[in-house]
């Protein structure tokens, strides 16, 4: 998997609020929405508590995957 994100802005709201963080595999295709694979959970404590299917794509590893791509950003 080449796993990359991408932002997406929604609407005209407040800058904080309408950005999205989408998890994509470049190895599926090079444009979205084909190589869509979740969203990035806004708080990391979702993560730790496996309710958003970030963490249970990624399972265990999810923490580690997400800090890899602020680490990227």
């Amino acid at each position: 998997m080449n796993l990359q994100i991408y932002a997406i802005k929604r609407g005209n709201q407040k800058l904080d609020s309408c950005i999205q963080l989408i998890v994509v595999d470049l190895d599926k295709s090079k444009r979205y929405p084909l190589n869509f694979v979740c969203v990035l959970p806004r708080y990391l404590r979702l993560l730790e508590k496996r309710s958003s299917n970030f963490a249970k794509i990624f399972g265990e590893k999810s923490l580690c995957v997400a800090k890899n791509f602020g680490e990227q950003a």
